[in-house]
C-alpha cells in the first residue's frame, strides 16, 4: 500500500456510504427506521461484495485466504440483515417494522443486550452456550499460544 494508509484509501468509500446510506442514529439526521437500516445494510453488503470480488482468494491457511473469508462473512452478514429487514417491511405495517428496527438498534447501541439475548436464544435452540463458549475460548488460547512460537 506504500505510504498511503488504509484509512486514506477507504475514505472516499466511507464518505459515499455516509452520504447515500448513513448509519441510522438519532441526532445524525437519519431516523432509526426499518427502511434506513435496510438501506444501510444494502449499501454495506454491496461494498463487502465488491471488495470480496476484488480480493485474491489466497492459498488455504494464508493471511490472504483468511482476509477473503472475512470479506465473505461480512457480505453474508450485511446481506442477511438487509434481506430480513426488507422482508419485514414487506410483510408488516410500517409502524411495527420501525418499532422492531428501533428495538434492535437500541439493543445493539446498548452493547450488552445482544450477548444476553444470544445466550438465551442458544439455550432455547438446544445449544449449551457455556459449552460452546468454553470450546471457543480454548481454541483462542491455543491460537495465541501457537502464535508465540510461530516462525516469521
Amino acid at each position: 500500500m506504500g505510504t498511503t494508509s488504509k484509512a486514506a484509501v477507504w475514505k472516499p468509500v466511507r464518505e459515499l456510504v455516509d452520504r447515500v446510506a448513513p448509519y441510522p442514529k438519532e441526532g445524525n439526521g437519519t431516523p432509526v427506521t426499518a427502511a434506513a437500516i435496510t438501506r444501510h445494510a444494502l449499501v454495506q453488503a454491496q461494498v463487502a461484495f465488491v471488495r470480496n470480488n476484488e480480493m485474491p482468494v489466497g492459498k488455504p491457511g494464508s493471511a490472504e485466504s483468511a482476509a477473503w473469508i472475512e470479506a465473505c462473512l461480512r457480505f453474508i452478514d450485511r446481506w442477511t440483515v438487509a434481506a430480513l429487514f426488507r422482508a419485514l417491511t414487506l410483510v408488516a405495517d410500517e409502524g411495527l417494522a420501525d418499532e422492531t428496527a428501533g428495538n434492535i438498534w437500541a439493543d445493539l447501541e446498548a452493547g450488552d443486550s445482544p450477548s444476553e439475548w444470544l445466550w438465551e436464544w442458544l439455550k432455547d435452540a438446544g445449544v449449551d452456550p457455556a459449552e460452546l463458549t468454553a470450546a471457543v475460548q480454548a481454541a483462542c488460547a491455543a491460537e495465541r499460544e501457537a502464535a508465540k512460537y510461530a516462525t516469521p
